[in-house]
């Protein structure tokens, strides 16, 4: 078996690794990107963030939905992985089974 110590110090290494490869993929990717994709019908100013068509289509309120679902998406599953653990610690009959309320 191996200690606290080792097992930090391996997983410092594959963060690591991790870190170098996103360095490299970010290295030899950019010169590949082209602003000129970001033309459309939709978007034709090419702008990073296309112009609002609606409430939740394209613009800051679409970022802002699609953050929204991104996050309640999390929210459910860390509760639905949460719960299993805390029934348990502390069993309950009532919740046998984990349910999205948490």
């Amino acid at each position: 078996m191996i200690g606290i110590r080792e097992s930090a110090g391996i997983n410092d290494i594959i963060v690591a690794v991790r870190l170098a490869v996103i360095f490299l993929f970010l290295v030899f990717a950019a010169p590949r990107f082209s602003i000129a994709n970001w033309v459309t019908p939709e978007n034709p100013d090419g702008l990073f963030i296309p112009p609002n068509a609606g409430t939740g289509i394209y613009g800051w309120s679409g970022v802002v939905r699609g953050a929204a679902a991104v996050f309640f998406a999390y929210r459910v599953r860390c509760g639905l992985r949460h719960r299993p653990g805390s029934q348990a610690a502390w069993p309950r009959p009532a919740d046998r089974y984990p349910s999205a309320r948490s």
